[in-house]
């Protein structure tokens, strides 16, 4: 399936297919997830370098995405995108399938319209991660994760990855139709290449600049613009996607290594440390060490 490494503290988890080396595709029945032998525990909190799509048959438990609890059921899908920390429920009796895949496997396939389906799909700013799927929708779900694990696990020949990709590229077409049936998409796909500029400078630069002035200039447009195509998109202000993203890089540096509260609050660019601790809970309601403290992977971690 994968592997763990270290990087900077942080618990990151590789791609790797010990089945069939050198694949960039990957597909696990959920009830093995406790027999594979992995550095890093499933049910531990770990930041994925692939992506992940999570299909629920039955039972009931929780899953956890970037510190938030979703409630899985028969029928759920989960959607977890590259660099995303999320972690199984051990306690959970949940059956189903996983389908792990890579960037390289996407984009051997991928036009810009599935491109963009892709990038919403796997986007927790623009949606939510969690989607419930009806009967009729569980049952074309359910097919296309069949014929994908018949072709996976028959015998390989240099048709099987385009194969793959096809079913895979169906599924992810068919999950995007059914989340956005009843969402009603109003922008254009300007607005939206717009908005992933906007996110991509906020995950590079937010510690240094939390001014929707700053990034309305670098992209060359009007703070107004750039509310507007915000609004557009995710129907949330420039200055709520910039929170959201600086809160997230906080957590992870909370939970990810054992620097002190003092060294992320500089890091995330506070110069006193009291004005990060009313930032961080006015934000999540939770102090940075109770935040620390209730979800931290360390046994000992320094405040």
């Amino acid at each position: 399936m994968n592997s763990g490494r270290g990087d900077s503290n942080i618990n990151v988890v590789d791609f790797e297919n010990s089945q069939k080396p050198g694949a960039t595709f990957d597909l696990v029945d959920l009830k093995d997830l406790r027999k594979l032998n992995l550095e890093i525990s499933p049910f531990n909190k770990h930041r994925i370098a692939f992506y992940v799509i999570i299909y629920a048959t039955r039972g009931r438990g929780i899953h956890t995405i970037d510190f938030t609890d979703y409630e899985v059921a028969a029928g759920t899908v989960l959607t977890v995108g590259k660099g995303q920390v999320h972690s199984f429920d051990a306690q959970s009796n949940i059956s189903g399938k996983m389908l792990l895949f890579t960037d390289a496997f996407l984009l051997s396939y991928l036009t810009e319209t599935e491109i963009f389906k892709c990038r919403q799909l796997f986007n927790p700013i623009i949606d939510k991660p969690s989607t419930s799927l009806n009967a009729q929708q569980s049952k074309v779900i359910a097919s296309t994760i069949r014929d994908i694990q018949q072709e996976y696990e028959s015998k390989a020949d240099d048709l099987s990855p385009g194969i793959i990709r096809c079913h895979l590229q169906i599924l992810v077409s068919k999950l995007f139709r059914y989340k956005s049936a009843n969402k009603p998409t109003t922008f254009n796909k300007k607005n939206l290449r717009e908005f992933w500029e906007f996110q991509n400078l906020l995950e590079s630069s937010v510690f240094q600049n939390r001014q929707v002035s700053h990034y309305a200039k670098l992209l060359g447009v009007s703070s107004k613009t750039l509310t507007k195509n915000c609004k557009s998109v995710v129907e949330r202000t420039p200055k709520q996607i910039i929170d959201e993203v600086c809160i997230q890089k906080i957590k992870r540096l909370l939970i990810n290594t054992e620097k002190t509260v003092d060294s992320i609050a500089l890091d995330a660019g506070f110069k006193e440390t009291s004005n990060f601790f009313k930032y961080f809970k006015r934000q999540t309601t939770m102090t940075p060490l109770q935040f620390r403290e209730h979800h931290s992977v360390f046994y000992s971690i320094k405040s």
